[in-house]
């Protein structure tokens, strides 16, 4: 046993002798009971019973050797214990209190040996125990007191390296004495500090099929540099840390890190035989590209290789086999749950993992660039999805059919600038953050996408594609940016819950009268207001136009224009057959209405009229032909700064169906209007 660091060990040995050989008959065995509390580095606390030895020739009862305290540190952690003894007894007792220190395997974690503090440094012996300095606590003493010591990282040598874990400690308590009433102590505490310190091993699953470097003892904070190198056959499928079951951390032959406090002490280098695995490669220079040998055999998770050795060569796996037949693809059908493609990757293949139905999850690593068409159609099960900012270019249809994908996210600094046809049609989306370097949606890019309730379009927009967005029905609100020149045919049609159309683009080009851009828009809505945003300047031809009079009409009940609007122009029948709309303003930059702009608008009650110098119409204008029909009456109110109704305003061409059903006007209170204009509301009749 050591020496005692606060009293002779003479004088110890005789002051427990002679009381036992005085009292050990009368008294016979003590003991007592310890209730202990262990924290550990999260600050979780367990309640256990510490066991309780006496000393010398006097029997040993233990309350349970699994109960002792124990708490897991690393190298350069604080160890404190605490507690409160109370002495009830009538002579005077010790306590004791012991660190076991035990290095631990680093497989599996099975204790390997006692060691013990000796001088400065952890030797290795058969006890394992280090005696501390011991309290001594008086007759009648009610005592709390603290012992504690710190792990320095520079005690431990060379032949720790690879080996050390970490440390379990244990805590207990020693009673001497020679009376029967015992000690009992209460709130044993053990509380350790972070470590400033990590010995780490490095290793792989298999050392006949490679090697690693770089095993030592590292500072907390220091940078750490980690390599595999495969041998002849043989691909590296990455770094995992812990166990060679553990988390992936790394994909790449070299992997850096920053050692922390809490950084797992053991890294393995994973790799495996070229004759056991289901993929195959064919090689161009120093690049590999891969794919299944049968995609119908693999299973689970599919990790793709980052590099392989084939025959002495290295080679990087840059590519996934890209097919021209959607039955042919690199892991088509194949029924696993995940993937992963590393870092190494700059091409995903044509139809690569199309109907991997089982597919839930999948990793895309930085540094691909593009992504072929259709490469993940029909994987049903794939959830989300993040696209690398890597990623400039992404093959039609490729997510299309993926019908329970949640949420698409590309990351910060993507430039990609097309999201192509078809992109993500028929799929279960919900959220996306478009890229704001995307200028051109494709056509029906986002079809029956119909869980996607709001879609923030990027300000770089230029141009929608046809049946964009064709019947997503989820879909609340939509937005045309200000950039946007072009909308394809029908590309909102059947987004029957939109409430709200706001309408910014500022230079877009007129469509013609089939392109039904919003058919059907907000029919199972109460109605849907269109905002017209201040700076457009004019509302292109046929741009809310539905054929059949109506009966495909969007649910456009209110027409606003900004406050400040600059608009100048409405379109040749912009808003035809636009049944539902019930109240419009016509703001007081407007110079022109083209023909037919408001025809069938039977709903029509309200009219605003506010354009001060807007030019004369002719009698086969027709502006607001039919107007009102279906309505109990429009009521048109002149603005107070409109000086002049321009010719043939509500003027009917084509007889008496085409009356506008004008049943009030009136004029603003401080009007200027001096003059209306000739057949300006020839025939208007209610």
């Amino acid at each position: 046993m050591k020496k005692y660091n606060s009293f002779n060990l003479k004088w110890l040995v005789l002051w427990i002798l002679i009381p036992l050989l005085t009292f050990s008959i009368a008294f016979g065995c003590a003991y007592a009971y310890f209730t202990a509390t262990a924290k550990d580095k999260q600050g979780d606390f367990s309640t256990a019973m510490i066991r309780v030895n006496i000393a010398d020739g006097m029997t040993t009862q233990a309350v349970s050797t699994d109960n002792d305290i124990t708490t897991y540190i690393l190298p350069g952690s604080r160890v404190q214990v605490s507690g409160r003894v109370q002495n009830t007894g009538s002579a005077r007792i010790y306590v004791i209190l012991e660190y076991r220190v035990m290095v631990q395997d680093e497989v599996n974690y099975a204790e390997r040996g006692y060691y013990t503090l000796s001088g400065t440094r952890i030797e290795q012996n058969t006890q394992g125990e280090y005696i501390t300095p011991a309290s001594e606590i008086e007759a009648g003493d009610d005592t709390q007191f603290t012992l504690s010591y710190t792990f320095d990282p520079e005690i431990y040598d060379n032949s720790f390296v690879g080996k050390v874990v970490n440390i379990k400690v244990i805590a207990h308590a020693i009673q001497y004495a020679n009376i029967a009433d015992g000690v009992t102590a209460t709130n044993l505490l053990i509380d350790k500090g972070e470590s400033d310190m990590q010995m780490l091993r490095v290793s792989s699953n298999d050392e006949t099929l490679g090697s690693v470097s770089q095993t030592g003892s590292f500072l907390v904070g220091q940078t750490v540099t980690l390599t595999a190198s495969a041998n002849d056959n043989v691909e590296f499928l990455g770094w995992r840390a812990g166990s060679t079951d553990g988390e992936w951390v790394s994909d790449e032959l070299e992997y850096t890190f920053t050692v922390q406090p809490t950084s797992p002490n053991v890294y393995y280098a994973i790799f495996r035989d070229l004759s056991t695995s289901p993929l195959s490669y064919t090689y161009s220079g120093s690049n590999a590209t891969v794919r299944a040998t049968n995609p119908s055999t693999l299973s689970g998770e599919l990790r793709i290789p980052s590099m392989v050795n084939n025959n002495g060569n290295e080679y990087s796996v840059t590519a996934i086999y890209s097919s021209s037949n959607s039955n042919t693809g690199a892991f088509h059908s194949a029924p696993i749950t995940s993937a992963y493609i590393p870092s190494s990757v700059t091409s995903i293949g044509a139809y690569a993992f199309r109907s991997c139905r089982n597919m839930t999850d999948l990793t895309i690593q930085s540094n691909v660039v593009s992504i072929g068409q259709n490469a993940f159609e029909y994987c049903e099960d794939l959830s989300d999805v993040v696209i690398p900012a890597s990623v400039t270019n992404i093959g039609t249809y490729a997510f299309s059919g993926t019908l329970y994908l949640d949420t698409v996210t590309f990351e910060q600094g993507s430039t990609i600038s097309t999201l192509s046809d078809g992109i993500f049609s028929i799929s279960g989306l919900q959220s996306i953050n478009i890229p704001d370097s995307v200028t051109s949606i494709g056509s029906q890019a986002f079809v029956q996408s119909n869980r996607l309730r709001s879609i923030s379009l990027p300000a770089n927009l230029t141009s929608i594609g046809a049946s964009a967005f064709v019947d997503c029905t989820s879909l609340t609100s939509i937005t045309i940016p200000s950039k946007v020149t072009s909308i394809g045919n029908s590309a909102f049609s059947g987004c029957t819950a939109v409430s709200m159309i706001n309408f910014n683009a500022t230079n877009m080009s007129d469509l013609s009268e089939d392109n039904n851009v919003f058919m059907n828009v907000g029919r199972d809505t109460a109605g849907t207001i269109l905002n017209v945003g201040a700076n457009v300047t004019r509302i292109p031809n046929y741009i809310f136009c539905t054929p059949n009079s109506g009966a495909n009409a969007p649910n456009i009940t209110i027409l606003n224009f900004a406050e400040d609007s600059v608009c100048s122009s409405i379109g040749t029948m912009a808003f035809v057959d636009c049944i539902y709309l019930s109240q419009i303003t016509i703001p007081e930059n407007v110079i022109s209405i083209q023909d037919d702009a408001f025809w069938n608008c039977a709903g029509l009650t309200e009219i605003n009229f506010n354009a001060t110098n807007m030019t004369d119409c002719t009698t086969t204008s027709d502006l607001f032909g039919a107007a009102g029909k279906e309505s109990t009456g429009i009521t048109v109110n002149v603005g107070a700064n409109v000086t002049r109704i321009p010719d043939y305003l509500f003027y009917p061409y084509g007889g008496n169906q085409h009356i506008p059903n004008i049943d009030s006007i009136n004029f603003a209170h401080g009007s200027e209007c001096t003059e209306i204009g000739d057949f300006a509301f020839y025939n208007c009749q209610p």
